[in-house]
């Protein structure tokens, strides 16, 4: 499925039950009009769809700027889609787009990279993660909806106890905690915790 209007075209083409594949090409400046197309067509595509992972490469090396409420619709729209959004290949011509894809890490539930090569960004979305090899990694990956939907059930029970003005507050907490978990992996913390 294929939508051009305004400034950007977008093309999402699904690869299996869960996975898709988004190509977005912006031709000048952005405007609202543009966000609210591609919202609508990237919601149509995962539409029905359990836990579904988007791909996302962005070409913007003929990309102008944002209508002023284009920005704003750039953070809600980067927010809303984040837990959908595995990797994100930006490419990019401006040392200012680099630094914004460093800070768009943050918001993001995966990779956020940034190329100024278009076949270079091609080769890095594509690459497929290993699968498990040994029954461990098997054994976790058989298990990733549970895993997946218990930590949503952490989040709903803490929920619970607020109301949902706090949700952002709660998802900034989790989010801190697992960068956190992450670092302590790095350094060793957890690795006989299994002992």
């Amino acid at each position: 499925m294929s939508v051009v209007k305004h400034g950007m075209s977008v093309n999402i083409s699904r690869r299996a039950d869960d996975f898709f594949f988004m190509q977005i090409k912006i031709n000048d400046t952005i405007t609202h009009n543009d966000y609210e197309m591609m919202t609508q067509v990237l919601n149509d595509a995962i539409d029905g769809v359990h836990n579904p992972e988007v791909r996302v490469l962005m070409d913007a090396t003929e990309f102008k700027g944002w209508e002023l409420r284009a920005t704003w619709d750039d953070f809600v729209f980067g927010i809303e889609f984040r837990a959908v959004f595995t990797k994100m290949a930006f490419i990019g011509t401006k040392t200012w787009e680099m630094h914004g894809i460093n800070v768009g890490n943050w918001f993001m539930s995966d990779e956020v990279k940034f190329f100024r090569s278009k076949d270079e960004a091609y080769i890095w979305i594509n690459q497929i993660k290993e699968l498990p090899t040994n029954p461990l990694e098997k054994d976790l990956y058989s298990r990733k909806d549970d895993i997946r939907d218990k930590f949503e059930s952490f989040f709903m029970s803490n929920l619970r106890v607020t109301d949902h003005d706090a949700s952002e507050i709660l998802v900034s907490i989790l989010e801190n905690k697992l960068k956190e978990i992450k670092a302590d992996i790095k350094v060793g913390k957890y690795k006989d915790y299994y002992l």
